[in-house]
């Protein structure tokens, strides 16, 4: 299996509506509420214009299959916030795992980040899981942080930095990827 990302573009506005306005990604993002065409529009023409965000498609053998994007990137200070969803509900088990090796090589390699960091809402502990799968360190909790049904919920935020996904969490995903029998090349992006 081929495994790339791309840069996101108009060519693809059916597909990441769709997959936006799904339940179990909706129920995730700060907002959840459906998001129209016309604000998807918006949404789109705003970050393909953007000098401080970068969103890439994931594809698995040409097909469509994630999202994965930093925004909020300060070149000066070399960090940027992260984010990202499997738009497909029969990705591949692994399919998160490599997306992420993939768009952090980018990030650290590309946009000379030094630091990548995500806010995940407490209530989702597979993202939790996962984040601590990819060497992320909880660095604090934001209480009462946003509010969804009129409750308030609290926001983890999580850091990983540059020499401790390359020094230790890189080689160890690699490896457990490669056990699994899924190679992941290293030219995989073609942005």
């Amino acid at each position: 299996m081929k495994y790339k990302l791309q840069f996101l573009t108009s060519e693809y506005l059916d597909t990441i509506l769709s997959w936006r306005n799904q339940d179990r990604i909706r129920k995730n993002m700060y907002n959840e509420k459906i998001i129209t065409m016309e604000e998807h529009q918006q949404w789109i023409q705003h970050i393909l214009q953007s000098k401080n965000d970068v969103y890439l498609l994931f594809f698995m053998d040409d097909i469509p299959t994630g999202l994965v994007y930093f925004n909020r990137i300060n070149y000066k200070h070399e960090h940027c916030y992260w984010g990202f969803y499997l738009g497909r509900d029969d990705a591949a088990k692994g399919s998160g795992t490599i997306m992420a090796t993939l768009a952090f090589d980018y990030a650290y390699k590309k946009l000379k980040m030094n630091k990548i960091y995500g806010e995940i809402l407490a209530y989702n502990l597979a993202s939790v899981k996962f984040h601590e799968k990819l060497g992320f360190k909880q660095e604090g909790l934001f209480k009462g942080h946003i509010k969804k049904d009129d409750k308030f919920i609290d926001v983890y935020t999580y850091g990983l930095l540059n020499k401790d996904w390359y020094e230790f969490q890189r080689p160890f995903i690699l490896n457990d990827l490669v056990r699994k029998g899924i190679d992941v090349c290293e030219d995989s992006c073609s942005c």
